[in-house]
């Protein structure tokens, strides 16, 4: 543990407490926390005097587990954490493999894959496990997210891994199945559970859970603002724009944040404003309204200014939409959707022009990194790789 701080994510609600600890027990001593993720209090009770000193327990699920993870990795990257490992709670890496793992990610790469070997019929594949932590864009979002997973959008490879994952042996005893746990429960959260019909994509049966339960509150309560935002954001879901818009425009007025600033982006944008879409996007990609927390897969700041500069270009206000993406680049250089769309703005333009623009943007030695890390391109972005290393 000399090289990197590690933290061991476990998402553990679905398995006994004899997995888990099956799970941890190779950690203990050797990752710098672990952290059990569970669906809430109201699911059961993990006992902590079974586990040592660094065990930690998550129980404030938002009714999603990207969202959850988002929180935790925000909250590790405050604790200088490095990389983060991924597992489901009665898998286990066997503890005589982790002397490798900072051998194993000492390159600077986003992601690994390593192979999870099932029991059974099934055959072995390969997910998303390991992940390094990064202060200059983060990658909130990405895990068991969908799409899943926008890592490549910062010109990152996700390696291959050789460190295999096995399961804790036969009999694993699952706990019950999500959903029906979520719909049969009776005394779970209203946004917890809204938040679970939005992430699968059931946006009508939440919005006729927020419209049946959660118009009962004041207007300026908190719960009553996030469940008139989740309204907006189920109806977006729904393809009913004109409807969001007129559930947003008033929280918006009065009661701005981010996340709602990036919705009235999107669904301004979906109405074909793309002006007054420029705007809120450009004021959630900034951070005038703080930080977004329900946020799309992969996505931050960033994702944010990018809407922001194309809705300018729609806008034919193409110098605006130019010095956008100038700025998307310069605090997020590494952004591989944003250089695609700089060539979409400028793809008629020599190597030797393009180049020269770059350069007044990101530094040379930046540039070539950039296009070292994006492997194969095509289009535009291929004739210039082509010159860049000839």
């Amino acid at each position: 543990m000399d090289e990197y701080q590690w933290t061991v994510i476990v998402n553990t609600w679905a398995y006994d407490e004899t997995q888990i600890e099956e799970t941890s027990a190779p950690f203990i001593g050797w990752a710098n926390r672990i952290v059990f993720v569970e669906l809430g209090p109201w699911h059961r009770q993990l006992d902590l005097s079974l586990w040592s000193e660094g065990v930690e327990i998550v129980q404030d699920w938002p009714g999603s587990f990207r969202l959850q993870y988002d929180q935790i990795l925000r909250r590790e990257q405050d604790l200088d954490t490095d990389m983060i490992l991924f597992l489901e709670g009665n898998e286990i890496i066997r503890r005589m493999d982790l002397h490798d793992l900072n051998h194993y990610t000492s390159k600077h790469v986003a992601a690994y894959r390593l192979p999870v070997l099932r029991s059974g019929s099934d055959e072995s594949k390969k997910e998303l496990r390991i992940l390094r932590l990064s202060r200059w864009h983060g990658f909130h979002g990405v895990y068991k997210a969908d799409p899943y997973p926008e890592l490549t959008a910062f010109s990152e490879p996700i390696l291959e891994g050789e460190i295999p994952i096995v399961r804790t042996g036969e009999g694993i005893k699952h706990g019950p199945r999500l959903e029906g746990i979520m719909r049969e429960a009776k005394d779970i959260d209203l946004l917890v559970r809204a938040r679970w019909l939005l992430d699968t994509r059931e946006f009508q049966t939440a919005l006729r859970l927020l419209k049946k339960d959660g118009t009962k509150s004041l207007y300026n309560n908190e719960k009553s603002l996030l469940v008139r935002t989740m309204m907006a954001e189920a109806l977006m879901g729904l393809k009913k724009p004109q409807e969001a818009l007129q559930v947003l425009a008033s929280l918006m007025a009065r009661f701005p944040n981010a996340d709602r600033s990036y919705l009235m982006g999107r669904v301004l944008y979906a109405l074909d404003r793309f002006d007054e879409a420029s705007t809120y996007f450009y004021q959630a990609g900034t951070g005038a309204y703080g930080l977004r927390e329900s946020q799309e897969p992969g996505a931050d700041g960033y994702r944010a200014l990018l809407w922001a500069a194309q809705s300018l270009h729609l806008a034919k206000r193409p110098k605006d939409s130019f010095m956008m993406v100038t700025r998307l680049l310069e605090d997020f250089p590494f952004f591989r959707e944003g250089w695609k769309f700089f060539f979409a703005l400028l793809g008629d333009a020599k190597p030797e022009e393009l180049y020269e623009l770059m350069t007044q943007i990101v530094s040379p030695q930046t540039v070539h990194e950039v296009f070292e890390r994006m492997g194969e391109t095509e289009g535009p972005e291929q004739a210039f790789q082509q010159w860049l290393f000839r």
